[in-house]
């Protein structure tokens, strides 16, 4: 098995794995008769935010791998921004559709700051308040807002059903870009959510196998 093959079989095979974890995440935040909960309590919601954020990270990194040969290819389409007020549809009246759910994020979000190591900045734009586990302040049961949550799970599984699109929407973004803020997708260092010690749950196996990839993948091929 050559190079190309072997790296599809291994994408394929955490591709499955994390689909299996979204499942066990949708199925806590499911209501019983279908449709997302709007809270959860607070010890919930951080085990939660436990599975997904290196979930996320194990994502973004099986996008880089399925990107891999993507920028030597010309041509590929940019789609032009869609903000409900093109020409067609201000002239014909009809009514907006719903909302669509937000895309995968690409990106690794930015180092955390030190006072609080473990959440990054993604993490606090979603009105995570001081009360953390282990603090003082910390009430297990006090409800927290869990639709960010729910919305950020469906994006997860619509990438991991379409990993050659979400590739396509990271190689747009190499060849477009014109002096970003950042060089690549992923953050220098460990991945958001990487366990160093023991794995605990199956998410830290699935994303240090996918850091592993990556760091294969851009190494030489004499050196692999």
């Amino acid at each position: 098995m050559d190079d190309r093959a072997w790296l599809a079989r291994a994408i394929e095979l955490n591709c499955d794995a994390l689909l299996r974890i979204a499942a066990q995440l949708v199925a806590v935040l499911r209501l019983p008769g279908g449709g997302m909960k709007d809270s959860l309590p607070a010890a919930i919601y951080f085990r939660v935010l436990r599975i997904l954020r290196p979930a996320e990270s194990a994502v973004r990194r099986l996008i880089v791998l399925e990107a891999i040969g993507l920028d030597d290819e010309p041509g590929i389409p940019r789609k032009p921004p869609d903000n409900g007020t093109t020409r067609a549809k201000t002239q014909s009246g009809s009514r907006s559709k719903p909302k669509a759910d937000p895309a995968f994020q690409l990106f690794d979000p930015f180092k955390p700051l030190p006072d609080n190591p473990w959440i990054t900045e993604g993490d606090k734009h979603e009105d995570v308040s001081d009360a953390l586990p282990g603090s003082a302040d910390f009430r297990p049961d006090e409800p927290r807002d869990a639709k960010s949550l729910g919305r950020r799970v469906r994006a997860l599984i619509d990438a991991l059903d379409d990993l050659p699109a979400q590739a396509k929407r990271l190689a747009r973004w190499r060849l477009t870009r014109r002096r970003p803020r950042r060089l690549s997708s992923l953050r220098p260092g460990f991945p958001p959510g990487y366990r160093r010690g023991r794995p605990i749950h199956e998410v830290d196996s699935v994303l240090r196998e996918c850091q592993g990839l990556v760091g294969w993948a851009n190494k030489p091929p004499g050196q692999r």
